[in-house]
């Protein structure tokens, strides 16, 4: 009797177990198998310390399904993003039209668009750390490019796999490019990519004088922000000049009238441009 009574409060603390091995055994013997108070107890706490430790691994296994729920969901939105956007968007970005402005030097890439006595100054952002640039411009009706590093692009319709994925946008610089203002803005989208985007008035204007807004859009390739991104973000409180509002326009310009025509942009341009812009 004593050993099936040590077996059932093992569960507890060694201390109890040493308590009720003493209680038990100089328990005097009872009549008709009947057990003590003592032992009762002991037996009771073991019980005790079961239900405890079965409540636990309850609670242990409710959160391990949720997560291995959070985890299934998780996996197909990788999954997702992989053959939806890696597997296709991105290789026909890596694999697109050149930039016709890009050059084998970044200093190339800036003269060819700005000329040789400007003041910008090739960027030094480390490119490993930028994932893609989007524009959007218009030329007769707006379109989308996505630029790689490489400094070519893939040319898309109005909206892409990553813009089109629920982005919900905050302001971060409130302005109204219509009426020749820039904005700014950021949002995560589906895929759990930082955005930033820049929004300024175009070259070109409609029948009642507003200017058409175009776009520059940095994403992340996660859920945290580039160094681009951040210079981006650091021009919230910036008053733009006349000069830099033209710098921007130059990066998307399309269907001008004159001597340049057709898209200009290219990645380290737009690099060199932004962080240009922040340290100014």
């Amino acid at each position: 009797m004593t050993n099936l009574l040590v077996s059932r409060v093992s569960f507890g603390d060694s201390l109890i177990n040493q308590q009720a091995i003493k209680s038990v055994a100089t328990e005097p013997k009872q009549d008709n198998n009947k057990l003590s108070d003592n032992a009762k107890i002991m037996i009771g706490l073991g019980a005790l310390s079961t239900a405890i430790l079965g409540g636990l691994l309850a609670h242990k296994c409710i959160k391990l399904n949720k997560l291995a729920k959070d985890n299934e969901q998780l996996n197909k939105l990788c999954s997702d993003y992989k053959n939806k956007f890696l597997d296709k968007l991105q290789f026909n970005v890596y694999c697109g039209s050149e930039c016709k402005t890009a050059g084998k030097k970044i200093e190339e890439s800036i003269t060819s668009i700005y000329g040789k006595d400007c003041n910008i100054k090739p960027h030094t952002y480390d490119t490993s750390k930028e994932y893609l640039i989007e524009t959007c411009e218009n030329e007769n009706g707006f379109f989308s490019r996505l630029i790689a590093s490489n400094n070519k692009y893939s040319k898309r319709g109005l909206g892409t796999e990553l813009t089109l994925k629920d982005i919900k946008w905050e302001s971060i610089k409130q302005g109204r490019p219509v009426k020749g203002e820039i904005s700014i803005q950021e949002g995560t989208n589906e895929y759990g990519q930082k955005c930033v985007k820049i929004s300024f008035p175009s070259f070109e204007t409609t029948s009642t004088g507003d200017f058409i807004p175009n776009d520059i859009m940095i994403f992340s390739r996660n859920g945290e922000y580039t160094p681009l991104q951040k210079d981006l973000l650091k021009l919230k409180d910036k008053a733009f000049t006349e000069t830099e509002k033209e710098m921007l326009k130059e990066l998307t310009l399309t269907t001008h009238v004159g001597e340049k025509h057709g898209f200009q942009g290219n990645f380290d341009a737009i690099l060199s441009v932004i962080q240009h812009l922040a340290n100014g």
